[in-house]
């Protein structure tokens, strides 16, 4: 039995699709895992392997205030609440016979650090937007050295971590349960879903601005967007919409929980990711395996998933160039095949194991 203290975010009831990895990670019955993560709504999703938990109150850096002196006031009493926070998780750590540290965050340093220190092998995972904050930032290039190894979810990061990381930088996607994400055979409607959080990267304004340029020019009586997740920009989203006078076109469904996505994946007739960045969007599998279509950038692992030659990636950002792709795939009756078999939970938890003994 292999003790793990594993840092991170972790579904719970309310938020059953964040933290996704680290939970099919301590799956695994070799693993006894202790749990130190952020406290979202609801409760922790069961899993026999997790033998305890200890938990934070999130504090998010978006809800620091706009004035400049009062932003960097915030920032330096949040860089000294993160400390206290990895305080506590060390403490509760220290309790523990723990062989084994896994952070999914470079924000828990210290406790990285520490793990050093007590002679434990240390591992981090970067999922998306730590791996943009290190390829800027010498400090957090300056911090990998307490790490055995590092695992990214797109190989695109493992390009970039290994300028500074001279270890193993292993390439480890992200998964999908294909027995729960399924295609249920059922009738498809015209819509068009985005799964993504209200933030600027994930470029909603020009996937508005594409869809309203559908309506208009395509003639388009049938389709809806559907936005699902939350965010800063929310207000602002729901502004542009009434501008362009199609508000009963988008619906602005919330954070939806696994079952509900399921069922919007298999009504919907395509999926739409059109990030600036990605690491190893989720949401592709999740919506291949339910049998929709899908269109997107080419961002982070896309390609890798959906192959070079893909008809539906998302090149021209203008409203009309969005608009003609999205009413290009919405007419194709069906996608390439495409192997999602071997984007497997199980094959993630072996291979990342493996490193663990």
């Amino acid at each position: 039995m292999i003790v793990v203290g594993r840092v991170g975010s972790y579904p719970t009831t309310e938020f059953n699709t964040v933290g996704k990895y680290a939970f099919e990670l301590s799956k695994h019955d070799s693993l006894k895992t202790f749990l130190f993560t952020p406290k979202y709504p609801g409760k922790l999703l069961e899993n026999p392997n997790v033998k305890g938990v200890s938990s934070y109150k999130v504090w998010a850096r978006r809800s620091f205030p706009q004035n400049l002196i009062l932003k960097q006031m915030a920032r330096l009493c949040w860089t000294v609440y993160m400390l206290l926070v990895q305080i506590k998780a060390i403490f509760y750590f220290s309790t523990k016979s723990i062989q084994v540290i896994h952070l999914h965050s470079q924000m828990y340093s210290l406790v990285a650090v520490w793990a050093r220190i007590m002679k434990k092998k240390v591992f981090l995972t970067f999922h998306g937007e730590d791996y943009n904050n290190l390829l800027n930032n010498r400090v957090l290039q300056s911090l990998l050295f307490p790490y055995d190894s590092i695992f990214v979810i797109s190989p695109i990061m493992k390009v970039g971590v290994e300028q500074w990381f001279k270890r193993d930088v292993v390439y480890t996607p992200n998964g999908v349960d294909s027995t729960l994400y399924q295609d249920m055979n059922q009738e498809r409607t015209n819509d068009i879903l985005c799964v993504a959080s209200f933030k600027k990267v994930k470029r909603h304004k020009i996937l508005i601005d594409g869809f309203a340029h559908l309506l208009n020019d395509y003639q388009d009586s049938e389709s809806k967007l559907i936005l699902a997740g939350s965010g800063p920009l929310e207000k602002e989203l729901r502004c542009q919409v009434a501008e362009l006078n199609i508000s009963e076109r988008v619906v602005f469904a919330g954070n939806l929980r696994a079952a509900e996505l399921i069922q919007e994946y298999n009504k919907a007739q395509l999926l739409v990711l059109i990030s600036e960045r990605e690491g190893f969007p989720k949401v592709i599998l999740e919506g291949l395996s339910c049998g929709i279509k899908v269109a997107s950038t080419q961002v982070g692992a896309v390609t890798e998933i959906l192959g070079e030659q893909y008809p539906f990636y998302i090149e021209d950002l203008s409203p009309k160039g969005v608009g003609y792709l999205l009413s290009k795939a919405l007419e194709c009756e069906n996608h390439f095949d495409l192997e999602i078999d071997k984007y497997s939970w199980e094959v993630l938890r072996e291979k990342i194991i493996s490193y663990y003994v």
